[in-house]
């Protein structure tokens, strides 16, 4: 008689497009190494979004996990309108995930980013460098349903202390402080081995521009983008999203970027809101960065800082950018780049399956 596989849910973050893409990665690399059953939930437009671009081996029949998706809709966008939380609503997914999870006779519940499962079910792991409830403590004016909500999650991790997995180099310290915390490499099997270069004002150099789905931080990208224009020879790369924001820019020529692997090897350069999605691409194509928004977002801020002590890109939520860190500062990112520990997916595994095995 056969073993029954093991039945996990893996609830995505509705908030961007880098949840879901980290999701489809981690599941990627880790297709063949557990035998189980995956239900990812996520919104549609992010399924919708990414249905191209899902690797046609996450959903073969070779693979010891069978794949399912669930589309959810309604959900919070964490970041988006924090002034109109309502605390009602919250509950009320609260109640439409709990049916979900109690129906579904799992082994696992994995959360990515989002805090209000935790208690809904006995074996929940976390996944992600942050707490939404910290990065939304920070906004000055909070409307009573933001309160409550933040309030009900620093309750809910006293009371259960979930773990959580995360990128170590990334990791924001209220996350460590409110959960039993395990530090991973990055989630990258292998990295691009970019050749040493010294950077001149004359040299033709490709930078990808990247500010995410919100419009945090556009204005300040544009003003680097003339800085910068103004004293190095650059061609300029945008995906859609950001193309749209930054498509009035005078006498500044925006090319079409389609995050491919072999577009990101043509690029020299990343200005972008630090997402650690964008970072974890930097890494992975040994990019530097040059960290950008407009400074009312704690995780932004904390990447930034990261992004600088890292030796990996310069920070320029912080502190005013100076075009002179540019110059003598570019190959020495590069060799940092370099030097990050990688392959997460490893010691990933390895919690996955111990959290299966106890279930």
């Amino acid at each position: 008689m056969s073993k029954a596989r093991k039945k996990i849910f893996h609830l995505v973050c509705s908030n961007g497009l880098g949840h879901f893409k980290r999701t489809n990665e981690l599941w990627f690399h880790l297709r063949n190494e557990i035998e189980a059953e995956v239900i990812i939930a996520c919104e549609k437009w992010q399924f919708e979004h990414f249905r191209s671009h899902l690797k046609d081996e996450l959903v073969s029949d070779s693979n010891s996990i069978c794949f399912n998706f669930l589309e959810l809709g309604g959900t919070l966008k964490w970041q988006e309108r924090p002034t109109q939380y309502d605390w009602n609503a919250y509950k009320n997914r609260r109640i439409v995930l709990k049916n979900i999870i109690s129906k579904l006779n799992l082994d696992l519940v994995i959360s990515d980013n989002l805090t209000s499962v935790v208690d809904l079910h006995p074996n929940v792991l976390l996944i992600g460098s942050f707490l939404w409830h910290d990065v939304l403590e920070n906004i000055e004016e909070k409307p009573e349903g933001l309160k409550a909500i933040i309030s009900f999650e620093k309750e809910l991790l006293r009371r259960i202390c979930p773990t959580s997995v995360s990128i170590q180099e990334i990791t924001m310290p209220a996350l460590k402080k409110w959960t039993n915390n395990k530090g991973v490499s990055w989630f990258i099997k292998r990295t691009y081995h970019r050749p040493s270069k010294l950077i001149n004002s004359k040299e033709k150099l490709n930078v990808l521009i990247s500010t995410g789905l919100s419009d945090a931080g556009t204005a300040g990208v544009i003003d680097l983008l003339y800085h910068l224009n103004s004293q190095l020879n650059l061609r300029f790369f945008s995906g859609k999203a950001t193309a749209k924001k930054v498509s009035k820019l005078d006498n500044l020529f925006i090319h079409p970027f389609h995050f491919s692997a072999s577009e990101f090897k043509q690029i020299d350069l990343m200005i972008a809101r630090p997402g650690i999605g964008i970072i974890t691409e930097a890494i992975e194509f040994q990019i530097p960065i040059i960290a950008i928004d407009n400074g009312n977002n704690k995780e932004m801020n904390f990447n930034a800082r990261q992004i600088a002590a890292l030796g990996i890109g310069w920070d320029a939520i912080n502190q005013s950018f100076d075009i002179g860190w540019f110059f003598h500062s570019y190959d020495s990112k590069i060799k940092q780049l370099k030097q990050r520990p990688t392959d997460g997916f490893i010691q990933i595994k390895e919690i996955l399956q111990k959290r299966l095995n106890n279930a």
